[in-house]
């Protein structure tokens, strides 16, 4: 069986507004957390929080400073005391993606949120 043009735009269209559809509970669900995290943003406890994160990231930085300066270190040979500087590096990569994750996501589901209701309000003005 062979599509033509109309048939495909009509199979794209029905398709595309069914999976529009079935994101709409996830697509609320974000604009709905928008006013906690507005109202979490501009908590001083928060703030404070996020300075404590701070904190433990420049630590982190240094610890990888440091394992950086190590492995880079000629005197650095031996297999097993290079594949631990090159784990400790992994390791505070992560650890500082998490903080950064964990600053981040406040603002994360604000912008979500936005776009989410943008989304929603093209997919109710479409039905």
């Amino acid at each position: 069986m062979s599509f033509d043009r109309q048939e495909f735009k009509r199979f794209s269209e029905t398709r595309a507004a069914g999976m529009a559809q079935g994101r709409m509970p996830q697509l609320r669900a974000l604009v709905a957390v928008t006013p906690r995290m507005e109202a979490l943003t501009h908590d001083d406890n928060w703030n404070a929080y996020c300075s404590y994160l701070a904190g433990i990231r420049e630590k982190l930085e240094a610890a990888r400073a440091g394992a950086q300066a190590r492995l880079n270190n000629p005197a650095t040979v031996g297999h097993e005391e290079m594949l631990t500087q090159k784990i400790a590096l992994l390791v505070n990569e992560a650890q500082m993606q998490m903080i950064d994750l964990a600053m981040d996501l406040p603002k994360a589901l604000l912008t979500g949120a936005d776009e989410a209701r943008q989304a929603i309000e093209k997919f109710e003005a479409g039905s």
